[in-house]
């Protein structure tokens, strides 16, 4: 009987384990939009709580980390400098929001949506939730004239030539 107690109990940290790892990388897939992910009925509730229970300081803590973390790629890192401390910071915050939103702010409605949909269903709530917060962040009229900044660069009488045919 022990050395049945003593399997279930690794398998259950070996699961446990498992979804660990996913949690800890869910943010960055459902975000940067990874994987195809349809929402069910408890995983729509979930990223609605997600979306009801933040604020916009909320969500810009969402937008810090995501550039805190993109800063660090090579091709960027010389135009996007961020410190230690800053990336520390950003890693904090938003793991504190997370938490959170897990298992305060939508704790029911997280157990139902794993219970009933898997852990797919978190993926698919922080979808939603980086899209609210992708979606602010855009709007901003100053990201808006920057990005439009390009538009200048374009070759307007080969695009004219091209929309003519």
């Amino acid at each position: 009987m022990l050395l049945n107690a003593n399997a279930s109990t690794l398998k259950d940290n070996q699961l446990l384990e498992k979804n660990m790892k996913f949690i800890y990388l869910l943010p960055l897939l459902a975000i940067f939009g990874f994987s195809n992910v349809h929402a069910g009925v408890y995983s729509d509730a979930l990223g609605k709580c997600f979306i009801d229970s933040t604020t916009s300081k909320d969500r810009n803590i969402l937008i810090v980390w995501i550039f805190s973390a993109a800063s660090q790629h090579p091709v960027v890192k010389d135009i996007l400098t961020v410190s230690e401390d800053k990336l520390e910071s950003a890693n904090r915050d938003f793991a504190d929001l997370t938490m959170k939103l897990l298992t305060v702010d939508c704790k029911t409605e997280t157990e139902k949506a794993i219970e009933y949909e898997g852990n797919k269903s978190l993926e698919e709530s922080f979808n939603v939730f980086g899209q609210v917060a992708g979606r602010e962040l855009f709007s901003s009229p100053h990201v808006a004239a920057a990005m439009a900044g390009y538009a200048k660069h374009l070759d307007s009488s080969k695009l004219e030539e091209m929309l003519k045919n």
